[in-house]
């Protein structure tokens, strides 16, 4: 046998166990044998299938139930290897005859997963009720006990969050096995065209188990890469191991869904980009401020209490959605590129290089003149060198800076003058979504676009990357699909110094 010593004593030590107890032999040819697949599925990180007893990876020990000698390992052993999402978590047992059990994650110390010819995998579980030893096992699966936003699929609309799904629950509340045609293909024997149709047999969640079917007209897909899609009457959703898929007839795929958005706003923060290319093809200054972690339920909160009066005063108003994830490199790049994070490439803060052309190269592939003013760390590349202000005010802030270097610039009559303020956001992480000292900087952000409103000559475009959510310890956070995130405002407006 051409295998290490330590390997060798343990395959020795192995087969004289078997011979003892008159276990099969769990080897062929010295590598471990092949048996029925057992999957860990549902909430976890890795989903995982084991169909060897190899020593070498798990802990082996042959143990008798009655008459009958098992080959077993650590449940928990193997459930680690899976990565659950959560420390908490529900554990069902699901048997190829459809009788299952659920138990909690929180006494395995003692259970094992045992393999005999008779009974195939099988639970043992000595601290919990003898029906809960589910014999021929299928599967394992994982269900997170308090998940956050970032583990769950989300179902959101208009200034509310609904549900919240993970993929345990979804495998243990059900699914209908439907067939899925795949292809098909055909050869001539004696003359005769023999076809054949290939199907895949599904695990179909149908909507109405996801969102009350009634409750909305339409539906946004949104998927963990950033992708979005309006909900086909025809599409379906598909269980994964450790995801939910979308597809529709028309071949789009979402491999991962992280939410479902109901009855969405028409314009999402790709659409800032097309609103200011249309300016300057028409030959009309454009002005796009991005007013960084400014959430729709703020500025609800800040009109109703009659603050930000210049912003509260300017009709173009609209509700929008940032895209997902709902960070700014992510936003940055969908407002300067008009795609979603799997056109441009910006899908996650360390995605840097926009892989589609930004309206600032446009702008320069025309000869128009632009600048983009903002704090001292650029989120991303941006095909233009930005004007980087890193003078601070008390606060830590560059946006007193930032509103001085624009109102210089708009002197140089640019045909496209981006600026970003950074201080909404920086404070509300700071001090929460409606502290005081956040909504105060909103105000002073506010007073800013009074005064460059005043003195350009153009077409203006406001905007957030999105939004602002207090957490239980009174900081601010944001990057999830969830309302607070993700639904912000959108303003267009002509420049005060725009003649009649």
């Amino acid at each position: 046998m051409n295998v290490p010593w330590r390997r060798a004593i343990s395959i020795l030590a192995v087969l004289a166990v078997t011979l003892l107890l008159g276990c099969s032999n769990p080897f062929v040819d010295g590598e471990p044998e092949r048996i029925a697949g057992l999957r860990v599925t549902g909430d976890v990180e890795r989903p995982t299938e084991i169909d060897t007893l190899d020593p070498e990876k798990w802990d082996i020990e042959e143990i008798t139930r009655g008459e009958r000698r098992i080959t077993s390992i650590s449940l928990a052993a193997l459930i680690e290897e899976a990565g659950p999402l959560t420390e908490g978590f529900q554990l069902a047992l699901v048997g190829h005859d459809g009788r299952s059990a659920v138990i909690p994650g929180s006494h395995l110390v003692d259970s094992r997963i045992g393999w005999s010819k008779e009974h195939a995998w099988e639970a043992i579980n000595p601290r919990y009720p003898i029906s809960s030893n589910i014999k021929d096992l299928r599967t394992l699966i994982i269900i997170a006990e308090d998940p956050d936003a970032y583990q769950t699929i989300n179902v959101i609309r208009s200034e509310e969050n609904l549900t919240r799904h993970t993929v345990g629950s979804l495998l243990l509340a059900g699914y209908d096995v439907r067939p899925s045609h795949v292809g098909a293909s055909a050869q001539v024997e004696d003359g005769v065209r023999l076809e054949a149709t290939i199907y895949e047999r599904e695990r179909v969640v149908d909507v109405e188990r996801l969102v009350d079917r009634e409750a909305f007209d339409a539906m946004l897909v949104v998927g963990r890469g950033g992708e979005m899609h309006d909900c086909d009457p025809h599409g379906r959703f598909v269980l994964e191991d450790a995801s939910l898929a979308y597809h529709d007839d028309d071949g789009t795929e979402i491999p991962a869904v992280k939410g479902l958005i109901l009855d969405p706003p028409a314009r999402k923060n790709t659409d800032v980009y097309e609103e200011a290319v249309g300016w300057l093809r028409g030959d009309t200054p454009a002005l796009v401020v991005l007013v960084d972690g400014l959430g729709w339920h703020q500025y609800l909160h800040m009109t109703a209490h009659g603050r930000m009066p210049f912003l509260a005063s300017r009709e173009g108003l609209v509700q929008a959605l940032a895209v997902y994830p709902s960070i700014t490199p992510v936003n940055f790049a969908a407002a300067v590129t008009g795609a979603l994070p799997p056109d441009s490439g910006i899908i996650t803060r360390n995605t840097r290089v926009p892989e589609v052309p930004t309206i600032f190269q446009w702008a320069e592939d025309r000869g128009l003149r632009s600048a983009l003013v903002m704090g001292p760390i650029s989120p991303i590349e941006f095909g233009i060198t930005p004007t980087l202000v890193t003078r601070a005010d008390a606060d830590g802030c560059e946006d007193s800076a930032i509103f001085e270097r624009s109102m210089a610039l708009i002197e140089d009559e640019y045909d496209l003058l981006f600026v970003h303020f950074k201080s909404p956001d920086t404070v509300g992480h700071a001090y929460g979504a409606f502290a005081e000292e956040t909504l105060a900087t909103i105000d002073t952000v506010d007073g800013y676009l009074s005064r460059l409103h005043a003195a350009w000559d153009g077409r203006m475009v406001v905007f957030s990357d999105h939004g602002m959510k207090t957490m239980d310890d009174g900081t601010g956070e944001h990057g999830m699909l969830l309302y607070d995130d993700m639904y912000v405002p959108q303003w267009s407006f002509d420049g005060g110094a725009t003649s009649p």
